[in-house]
């Protein structure tokens, strides 16, 4: 073999080398972007809703005369509204401790049905809000006056 042969032979194996390290580290760095690009995206803490703090913001109506019928339902009790925040549809509304008929009318508002005997005598009255099957969660008072005056 004539040395220009085998200097042909070298130049085309290091050619070869050189241009299969190249083509490979090419490789390698676009398959570990198509690795990276498939890979599934990194854990990320999922978005949750601020929790809603339970509130009552308002009584409608606040006070009453003794005996005085307010927001007439048809079995001629009394409806009293809670007005508030993070009402779930466990709640129940207390009359100073007495549980109430409860309807859950969305997480901003309860009804209550108030018989006539509990606003027979004036004074105030801790009006509660809670879910008796969740012991954890938070109760919620507000207070209700029935005036002074002899009534109907």
């Amino acid at each position: 073999m004539r040395h220009s042969d085998r200097a042909r032979r070298f130049s085309a194996a290091a050619f070869l080398l050189i241009f299969g390290a190249i083509f490979s580290g090419v490789a390698c760095r676009g398959r570990e972007t198509t690795e990276q690009a498939s890979a599934p995206p990194a854990e990320q803490p999922a978005e949750t809703a601020p929790e809603t703090v339970r509130d009552i913001v308002r009584l409608h109506p606040a006070t009453a005369a003794p005996g005085v019928v307010f927001n007439r339902q048809p079995n001629g009790n009394s409806a009293l509204a809670i007005v508030g925040t993070g009402f779930t549809r466990g709640d129940r509304v207390h009359w100073g401790g007495e549980p109430l008929k409860t309807v859950f009318g969305g997480e901003t508002t309860l009804t209550a049905e108030v018989p006539g005997t509990l606003i027979s005598q004036p004074g105030d009255v801790t009006i509660t809000v809670k879910d008796p099957a969740d012991p954890q969660s938070l109760e919620v008072q507000a207070t209700f006056r029935v005036l002074p005056g002899d009534g109907p």
